[in-house]
């Protein structure tokens, strides 16, 4: 008879959570859906998405240290970083240690065993933060699927992931109403962000100019918080306009996503959707010359390959790089577009600029309609 899984209780393994975010600002409609979504009255599984650097880890910290959240689950609350998981085994092993279940448990038992773990605490809360790093790969993406299946039907289990992208894995009953991916701060919600790292003296003039470049990304508001701290807005500016992105920085010497607003960008470009829909990246660069963007009718007009336009716009939604923008200004003429970050133009610009054939294909389209 095979002995019983052996199980380690750990409570430090529940208790060891990151911080709340001190500094966080303009996501109340947000937080408060999430909130509705994991702490109802049966476990409902959510997911947060959008671009690289647009707050969705700061939104799922806040809602795991909200005080609804500890009503409902008390101290049975893990959060786990995806990134150091390539595979569906090695993020079930990483599940496993959060929850205290020793390795010499075998994989196949690990989901059992945690339900057995689950049902002596009635609920628990999961955080799968950057859930595209095991996901995103095609080939891996049916076990890991699977294996987020088998989490959401333990009982008492609730899932709260967050996903770089605008796609949601399928097999899961997510709740609804869906959470809307993530977009940039309000420009209120921007100012608070900055000034509350920064607390610049510069004319509100300035910053707000310093924002707007920024297209107000929460990552790229804090980086420039920080620099903020022992520059001015106007040298800011300067920069901006001298190096774009790439001074968008901590200046580490490691820098990471989390550091470096031109790592995280590369990080988006470098998704397997992107690669495997090549003409996406056309688009993109079409895109990134065209601060007011372009209707989907009229990339069909100046893309040199139309068959593959459709395509590439869902890839690129998919991979939450372009977005629906209606400039409301204009009234009952008010069309839809799709738009690129400034962030992300620039960046495609300096370092991935479009062809001088896809180039002319854009200059005889404007000059046909001038």
């Amino acid at each position: 008879m095979k002995p019983p899984a052996t199980v380690v209780h750990n409570k430090f393994a529940f208790n060891a959570l990151p911080s709340k975010p001190q500094v966080f600002f303009g996501r109340e409609d947000s937080l408060a859906l999430v909130l509705s979504h994991i702490c109802a009255a049966t476990p409902m599984h959510t997911v947060i998405l959008g671009s690289g650097g647009i707050g969705k880890t700061s939104l799922a910290l806040c809602a795991l240290h909200d005080p609804k959240t500890y009503i409902v689950y008390g101290e049975n609350k893990v959060f786990l970083s995806c990134e150091p998981f390539a595979d569906a085994d090695a993020l079930l092993a990483g599940i496993g240690s959060r929850y205290g279940i020793q390795d010499s448990v075998r994989s196949d038992e690990v989901i059992s065993v945690l339900m057995g773990i689950i049902s002596e605490n009635a609920r628990s809360l999961l955080v799968l933060d950057n859930f595209e790093t095991p996901w995103e790969q095609a080939f891996r993406r049916e076990e890991v699927e699977s294996l987020l299946s088998d989490l959401a039907a333990i009982p008492g289990l609730t899932l709260l992931v967050t996903l770089r992208g605008s796609e949601r894995p399928s097999n899961i009953r997510w709740a609804r109403p869906f959470i809307p991916p993530l977009s940039g701060l309000s420009p209120h919600a921007a100012k608070a962000t900055f000034m509350a790292i920064s607390d610049s003296q510069c004319s509100d003039e300035d910053i707000d100019e310093l924002l707007a470049v920024l297209d107000n990304i929460p990552l790229a508001v804090t980086l420039v918080g920080n620099l903020a701290q022992y520059s001015l807005c106007s040298e800011l500016l300067a920069k901006w306009n001298e190096d774009k992105t790439t001074m968008v920085t901590r200046g580490l010497a490691s820098a990471d996503r989390l550091s470096s607003l031109d790592m995280s960008i590369r990080l988006s470009l470098s998704s397997e959707r992107i690669t495997r829909a090549p003409n996406a990246f056309t688009i993109l660069q079409i895109l990134s010359l065209l601060p007011d963007g372009l209707s989907v009718d009229n990339l069909l007009r100046v893309s040199r390959e139309p068959t593959h336009v459709r395509l590439s716009i869902s890839t690129l939604r998919q991979v939450a790089l372009v977005y629906e923008h209606t400039d409301q200004r204009r009234g009952e003429t008010a069309s839809t577009v799709l738009r690129g970050l400034t962030p992300i133009r620039e960046y495609m610009t300096e370092h991935h600029p479009i062809t001088t054939a896809d180039f002319i294909c854009l200059h005889d389209y404007y000059l046909s309609i001038a």
